[in-house]
């Protein structure tokens, strides 16, 4: 269609792009977001009103997903080169046991990830940060604050199906691409998308465990040649936490559990062994993506790795 694409241009030229394109979207999103809340009777700092309004929460949260993640990537794929599918990773990984490591992977992060931020949360990192880490928990209280199975699988949707395309495409498929390419480096540019990955969630309690998740989804990228296997473990993880709280809704016995000393090390612990487990499986399995993996090239997964 473009008798030129941005894969042609200096990888400089092509952050700047990309940079352009993102910035461009955030603030349409910014500037969305008064307009919307004004037509709900709400002003831009009635925090506790937009708090007691779970659908609208949920209306702005997925017009940030898709304004500041995904329409970013992938109008600049589509720009960037004649195959923009192929160019963010999305093709069928190689090996079909793959899928069943990750999402064993998955059963095995929740609980570890979820440790260390319990451990983070009991440091007293300042006001601003207890501030900060208090509306998070609100905005997803409000979320999941539901008893309804229709509202379970519109959570579901919203905040881990949504959110894994979007971000694994933007993060892996883009900023880890873009890393990658100026390192040559493949740990450093999982450090990087992980790194920007946790910087872009806005959290100083939960900064090293987003870093840590980020930088899993990273190497399951890396390893495995295909996007889909982070944005498989990235639902799972969102997922299977969604469905966790509206289990423990449904069974008030479940209430205090997540203070019985006992039963968090026994899960924490099997949780860590689970999840060095299946990375050292998926290790044997690996089909990681080509040495010559570029933004200046078209990506075809080297088969022969």
């Amino acid at each position: 269609m473009f008798k030129q694409y941005l894969r042609v241009q200096s990888l400089g030229f092509q952050f700047t792009i990309f940079l352009t394109i993102w910035v461009a979207f955030s603030l349409i999103f910014t500037a969305l977001q008064p307009i919307i809340l004004n037509n709900a009777g709400l002003k831009s700092t009635d925090l506790q009103g937009l708090y007691e309004n779970p659908d609208l929460l949920i209306l702005i949260n997925a017009l940030g997903t898709l304004f500041l993640f995904l329409i970013p990537a992938v109008l600049f794929a589509y720009l960037a080169d004649p195959k923009p599918i192929p160019y963010l990773g999305l093709q069928k990984p190689l090996s079909t046991r793959q899928w069943i490591w990750v999402v064993i992977l998955a059963i095995g992060l929740i609980p570890t990830i979820t440790t260390i931020g319990g451990w983070i949360k009991e440091l007293d990192l300042g006001d601003a940060a207890k501030e900060l880490n208090k509306e998070r928990e609100e905005i997803f209280n409000t979320y999941l604050a539901t008893a309804k199975p229709l509202s379970m699988l519109k959570n579901l949707f919203f905040l881990a199906l949504l959110p894994a395309v979007s971000e694994e495409l933007f993060f892996r498929g883009v900023i880890q691409k873009f890393a990658y390419s100026q390192t040559k480096k493949p740990f450093l540019a999982i450090f990087i998308s992980g790194l920007v990955f946790a910087l872009m969630h806005f959290s100083i309690y939960e900064f090293i465990p987003i870093l840590i998740a980020g930088m899993v989804l990273a190497w399951v990228y890396y390893i495995t040649g295909s996007i889909w296997m982070s944005i498989l473990l990235h639902f799972l993880n969102n997922g299977l936490q969604v469905i966790l709280v509206f289990w423990a809704t449904q069974n008030p016995a479940l209430e205090g559990l997540d203070q019985n000393t006992i039963f968090i090390i026994v899960v924490s612990t099997t949780g860590f062994l689970v999840c060095i487990f299946s990375i050292l499986k998926l290790n044997k399995l690996k089909t990681p993506l080509p040495i010559n993996w570029d933004v200046r090239e078209t990506m075809e997964i080297n088969k022969a790795q």
